[in-house]
């Protein structure tokens, strides 16, 4: 007699994928995204998600999202560096200084 298959509904569907661990110390970057946002905000210095999406060219809800989470586009990083006078090596790295001469 064949096996009758499990349907959704009656147990737990079998995981995909890779398992995300929380620890610091096997997740590097999550911290440098950390360090990202942090660096975000104190070039931006209190401006709004609109304003940063005006000058950026990117929308206020992925400002936001950018902004809280840290994953951005390299697109929205070189946009970012250019209206901010940024430099990327500061922004990316937390190396050398924040300003653009």
């Amino acid at each position: 007699m064949a096996k009758k298959a499990r349907s959704a509904k009656s147990g737990s569907a079998p995981r995909r994928g890779r398992r995300r661990s929380t620890s610091p110390s096997l997740v590097p970057l999550a911290r440098w995204h950390k360090e990202l946002v942090g660096r975000l905000g104190e070039a931006a210095d209190g401006c709004t998600f609109d304003e940063i999406g005006r000058v950026t060219k990117a929308n206020h809800e992925t400002v936001r999202r950018y902004m809280k989470h840290g994953r951005t586009s390299s697109e929205f990083l070189r946009a970012f560096c250019l209206a901010y006078k940024v430099e990327p090596k500061w922004l990316l790295l937390g190396k050398g200084p924040m300003k653009a001469k």
